[in-house]
């Protein structure tokens, strides 16, 4: 045993980690971790946490998904210290999940941001720790006790708005179909039916619709009002050894994701009543041949067919090795320019989430350090199909005028079609883009989509030119081909292939609105002096407050997003036929769209703003009539609509 001690410390975490990092232990807290430390005051000196974050570090790549840390966060925050204090966090996490004990804000956001994390890995260690039971047996301390009971679920949105995601982020079409219609009933008829119905009460966006150009200046008097609903709340929380301002991640859209997966699978185990559609032609043809306006049988089918993306469990690829500290401190700057796949899939779903929400929890102050790309360029581009969910406009009316004398439970839901074919137009630096609109509040218009209101839009060769009227100025954007190579997806040749994630260049001319110059990269700090060189991932042990913590991507040299579209030929002759146009708002990737009528004579058909964030392959948020006054609350509902091609 003498000779043993007389072993360098190193060859003991060796030792320690490959006893401690087997296939057998990868699940829950090392198990064998006390045992080892019980063995002799040399050992237990040696692997103690105090003595050796290194090895907690290294444990810590064992158990968890470390790939979106390493694209998220600065080089200072993943130090072997870092990694050892974010091990011991998620341990004593998923022990108290497991227990039963007393669910908390603080082990709630640990799931969320694990799960948000996850590349197979961290959804592993969750339901090791059963955190389904876990989360349900939370919803039964919060959900209203009787009809019109007022309770935690409505009233701490924070809170609820984590339950959702995570139960919506651990979703997998098992564990729907395997929901009972008594479970089911829940979710949709008592915990989600009120976001919905009342949506306008809840956060939906991250900042007030009337303002493109974010943050707010403190000189920008008086403000518009704001009746987009309340912003999500703000918190600070301890994560990967560093205090993280984030913003809760936002409540209506994850309750319409939520509520139309559960509507899919009603509408899947019900098929449509033979009675009532004999009532409609098979198809266009016949409905034409007999000059029949509207839906046909085919249509329909189509619509009640229709099935929202939805995630699914991760598994660890075969491949998987279990020593990773080779692979987590490897030089990662050679997959730059590295295509993104199609369809995202582990955490890289949830890239433009997390971004949001560590740099948008605050419309008055600048971008977080944290800041990233919140919206990909050309993601808009192509089909998408799915629903609005509407109620009554009389009783949508009467909870406006009284909300205490209804229960938004009681409001039924609906839906109807929406079908669209979009196009992304993009406006290239450093040519200056289009002055928003303004309406009577001194807000920019968010009824005309952020647009000047008589604009004309030109249709040219691999662009379109837009005529602002108001301002005698006529504005070049590039329209967005996706070809799926290294090719630019613009017809202009001078156009080069941008970086597909968008970013403002400089935090501190966002403040004043003017436009950035071209620049190849982005304002680029790694918690580095001019000159260091990056050490290993486990060098630096303890943070500097020398040091600035940010994380930098490519500039994409493009300055501002617009969106044309239509609702297609055969969908507009069952539905109706709409033109679409609208914009991105770039502090946040906020998608604002203006649906009216093809045919103006046909105003029948309403005006409507669509306004919502991507998540996933899905653009989901609110929509509102624009008859009613910028001011004030309108007739409003929810939407969701996923990518088809």
């Amino acid at each position: 045993m003498a000779n043993a001690l007389a072993l360098p410390r190193e060859i003991w975490e060796q030792c320690g980690y490959y006893a401690l990092a087997t296939e057998l232990t990868f699940l829950g807290p090392p198990s064998g971790l006390t045992s080892l430390l019980l063995t002799c005051r040399w050992i237990n000196d040696s692997l103690c946490f105090s003595n050796n974050t290194r090895l907690y570090a290294r444990l810590f790549c064992f158990k968890f998904d470390i790939d979106a840390p390493r694209r998220r966060l600065p080089p200072r925050w993943l130090t072997s210290q870092c990694l050892a204090a974010e091990f011991q966090k998620r341990i004593v996490a998923l022990k108290r999940i497991r227990y039963c004990d007393e669910y908390s804000l603080q082990d709630l956001w640990t799931c969320y941001l694990m799960m948000s994390e996850n590349d197979g890995r961290n959804e592993r260690q969750l339901e090791w720790a059963h955190v389904s039971e876990y989360l349900s047996r939370t919803i039964l301390l919060r959900i209203p006790s009787g009809p019109r009971g007022v309770s935690l679920w409505c009233q701490d949105s924070e809170a609820t708005s984590l339950i959702i995601w995570l139960f919506w982020m651990l979703l997998s079409q098992n564990r729907l179909s395997t929901e009972s219609l008594r479970l089911r009933g829940l979710w949709t008829h008592t915990l989600l039916h009120t976001f919905i119905a009342a949506g306008f009460r809840f956060p939906s966006i991250y900042a007030p619709d009337t303002i493109l150009h974010l943050p707010i200046s403190p000189y920008v008097y008086p403000l518009p009002p704001i009746i987009s609903g309340p912003n999500p709340s703000k918190t600070t929380i301890v994560h990967y050894w560093h205090s993280l301002t984030i913003a809760a991640p936002v409540l209506t859209p994850i309750a319409l994701l939520s509520w139309s997966v559960r509507q899919d699978m009603y509408q899947q185990a019900h098929p449509l009543d033979h009675n009532f559609l004999d009532q409609f032609p098979t198809d266009r043809h016949t409905a034409n041949a007999f000059g029949i306006t509207g839906p046909t049988v085919e249509d329909l089918t189509e619509f009640h067919q229709l099935r929202i993306h939805s995630p699914g469990p991760l598994l660890l690829p075969p491949h998987t090795t279990f020593d990773t500290y080779d692979s987590f401190h490897a030089d990662d700057d050679n997959h730059e320019d590295e295509e993104e796949p199609r369809q995202p899939r582990g955490s890289m779903r949830y890239e433009q989430d997390w971004y949001r929400q560590v740099s948008c929890y605050d419309p008055f102050a600048l971008p977080g350090a944290l800041r990233g790309p919140v919206f990909s360029l050309g993601s808009l581009t192509g089909s998408w199909a799915g629903r609005w969910v509407l109620t009554n406009i009389e009783s949508h009316m009467d909870l406006l005028r009284d909300p205490s004398a209804m229960d938004p439970r009681a409001l039924p839901l609906h839906s109807k079609p929406l079908y669209w074919r979009l196009q992304e137009h993009h406006c290239f630096e450093p040519t200056e883009p289009i002055a928003p609109g303004t309406d009577e509040y001194n807000g920019d218009d968010i009824m005309n989509a952020w647009l000047p209101r008589g604009h004309r839009l030109t249709h040219v060769d691999g662009a379109i030119e837009f005529y602002d009227s108001e301002n005698n100025r006529k504005i070049r954007y590039e329209t967005f081909i996706p070809r799926g190579t290294k090719e630019a997806p613009y017809l202009k040749p001078a156009c080069e292939r941008p970086h597909p994630q968008w970013i403002l260049n400089d935090c501190d001319e966002i403040a004043t609105d003017e436009l950035t110059s071209p620049s190849k990269y982005e304002t680029r700090s790694n918690g580095l002096h001019a000159g260091e060189a990056v050490a290993g991932i486990y060098g630096a042990t303890e943070p500097s407050d020398e040091y600035v913590d940010t994380v930098s991507y490519r500039s994409s040299g493009v300055a501002d997003v617009l969106v044309t579209g239509e609702t297609g030929q055969r969908h507009g002759d069952a539905w109706g036929h709409y033109s679409i146009v609208g914009r991105v708002r770039p502090w946040d990737g906020l998608v604002v769209l203006l649906q009216k009528p093809a045919d103006p004579r046909n105003t029948l058909l309403g005006e409507w703003i669509f306004k919502g964030y991507i998540h996933d392959q899905n653009l989901v948020g609110r929509w509102r009539e624009t008859t009613t006054s910028a001011d004030i609350v309108g007739y409003e509902g929810g939407f969701i609509v996923t990518k088809t091609d």
